[in-house]
């Protein structure tokens, strides 16, 4: 936690060599720490990433772009048409598309309700003659799949609000697993899994051939309808469709001999003021996987879901929100607005109640859990307080406006996890190991060191158009690197990292840097990945998403030693 005594100021690069000098000077008079009226000044270096100064790659390239995307898209459309056509993508997820097995962030474009995958290139490993996207499922071919699993739908869509999740499922012992992208089609309320098959799946022989019997429906992407709108309603018992509002990876069944995956599944509280478990089990059904003439069909391994009910009578949700009241003693409920996070120690999911303004656990029960808990069954759920009101307040101060609390994940080194809180421009870090009547949140990143102190290593103006709304708005990477964590400030169009040791924030690239070589106003990094480390200059070699300009872009960091300057009052 920070101290109230304590002042944290960064420099930028070109002050290093100075402060590295007159911080030597210092130490040549005193011998050891070094004070200044009533304060003492230390100084330290700590691990950073800048963008690399290699004379052999620039530092950000293009490897595909909007016209590459929709080019896949619409294949017979002139470039011309294509670059006056506005694109809306996102991505949903990485999943083993590319040509020998490589990563592909999977990418769904709005606009033309389109699914393709971009090869992330790892490692420079991409042939430079290849095409590095490919079209999976256009218009036609999403609805076909979806009509195929009774979902009469003529306008798919994937939500972006509700967040896509990576699961892994189980084929049964010794038969292997598939990793599953389960993303959330809100106009038929319907959960869709998708995954990458080794052997091909309606393989396109000819890209650029919108006549083949197979383009648009697939081309080595299964899609598989988990369960309809209808579907949940019907096994839910409800009036209406239930509406999603987040889902998350409860992990495998624990039961003796079960293959099935869990998810949980929270729901809009105007329908359905209940959390429950959606059980995936993996089967093979039959497919044509050839949809041209003389094509075959096979057994394909797609999934199915069932809601689990418990009690004797199996009438009884994960969890109620009732629950949760009783326990927060609030008016109301609201636990959907925050992307859960899993709890290694006992496999909870971490959730955000923004009525009572504390985050929560909710915990599957074992069969010796239940011993404890009267009137509850084997896994079904139970809540507790992880992090109370007052320790967040003492953290963040007491505010008078609700908490937003957007982005999470573990702590790379310590048993934490890392929470940002956007109204506050704070991120915390949650000890999990401490119960919530202990202090077990901490600072990781001040306000001011968010806002004001940033560290400016970019080299470069800012450039472009004025952003109106300042205010940060981040989204992670989805890995560390050198316990630094890359974030993308949607809010001032900044490519920034974090460190967890010295609390400091340094902005990495600016909207320029970005938009000079993608042409657009804007910078909208919705992605972030870390695909290892380029020889020979050991660079960090990074690939973003970026959905203004639809293009994926490759990013080369380097680890530089960055000063920190610290003034202590010693009264």
């Amino acid at each position: 936690m920070a101290s109230s005594g304590r002042f944290v100021r960064t420099l930028s690069r070109v002050q290093v060599a100075g402060l590295a000098l007159f911080v030597a000077l210092l130490a040549l008079t005193s011998g050891c720490d070094t004070r200044i009226g009533n304060g003492m000044v230390s100084t330290s270096t700590f691990e950073s990433l800048a963008l690399t100064e290699s004379v052999d790659q620039q530092a950000i390239q293009i490897l595909s772009d909007k016209i590459d995307l929709l080019k896949s898209i619409s294949p017979t459309t002139v470039e011309a048409v294509l670059n006056e056509q506005q694109a809306n993508s996102f991505p949903l997820g990485t999943l083993n598309l590319a040509p020998g097995g490589r990563s592909s962030v999977l990418i769904f474009e709005a606009n033309l309700r389109a699914i393709c995958s971009v090869d992330l290139c790892e490692l420079g490993t991409c042939q430079l003659t290849a095409p590095r996207v490919q079209l999976h499922y256009n218009d036609v071919g999403f609805e076909e799949e979806l009509e195929a699993a009774g979902v009469g739908e003529p306008f798919p869509t994937f939500s972006q609000s509700v967040p896509s999740v990576p699961v892994d499922v189980s084929r049964g012992t010794g038969l292997g697993g598939d990793r599953w992208i389960v993303s959330y089609e809100p106009r038929s309320r319907s959960l869709v899994g998708m995954r990458a098959r080794d052997v091909g799946y309606r393989d396109v022989a000819n890209p650029n051939d919108p006549d083949d019997s197979n383009f648009g429906r697939g081309n080595g992407l299964v899609m598989s309808v988990i369960i309809s709108g209808p579907e949940m309603q019907s096994q839910l018992g409800l009036a209406t469709q239930p509406r999603i509002t987040r889902i998350f990876d409860l992990g495998p069944d624990s039961s003796p001999g079960s293959n099935k995956h869990r998810l949980l599944v929270f729901f809009a509280r105007e329908v359905l003021r209940e959390v429950h478990v959606l059980e995936l089990e993996a089967g093979v059904r039959p497919v044509r996987t050839n949809l041209a003439p003389g094509g075959g069909t096979e057994n394909v391994w797609m999934l199915n879901g069932q809601f689990r009910r418990f009690g004797p009578a199996e009438d009884q949700p994960f969890m109620t929100l009732d629950e949760i009241k009783l326990l927060t003693q609030e008016v109301d409920v609201d636990i959907g607005s925050f992307q859960p996070i899993r709890v290694n120690t006992d496999g909870s999911a971490l959730v955000f109640d923004s009525e009572s303004s504390q985050f929560l656990r909710l915990k599957p029960l074992s069969a010796l859990d239940v011993l404890n808990v009267p009137g509850k069954f084997p896994g079904q759920g139970l809540v507790e307080v992880a992090i109370e009101t007052s320790v967040i307040e003492d953290e963040l101060g007491s505010r008078g406006s609700a908490l937003e609390f957007t982005e999470a994940w573990p702590h790379p080194v310590r048993q934490e996890l890392v929470l940002v809180e956007e109204r506050s421009n704070t991120i915390l870090a949650y000890d999990y190991t401490l119960p919530a009547n202990e202090d077990n949140a901490r600072q990781v990143i001040n306000s001011i060191d968010m806002t004001s102190n940033r560290r400016d290593s970019s080299g470069s103006p800012a450039g472009g158009v004025l952003i109106n709304n300042e205010e940060p708005i981040l989204l992670k990477a989805e890995e560390d690197i050198l316990k630094n964590r890359l974030m993308f400030d949607r809010g001032r169009d900044e490519l920034i990292s974090i460190n967890y040791e010295t609390g400091t924030v340094v902005i990495i690239a600016k909207r320029a840097a970005f938009t000079s070589l993608t042409g657009a106003d804007l910078t909208d990094i919705t992605y972030i990945k870390h695909t290892g480390v380029e020889q020979p200059d050991d660079m960090q070699s990074v690939r973003v998403w970026d959905s203004s300009s639809s293009s994926l872009l490759k990013v080369l960091l380097e680890k530089v030693l960055e000063p920190t300057t610290s003034i202590t009052n010693t009264n």
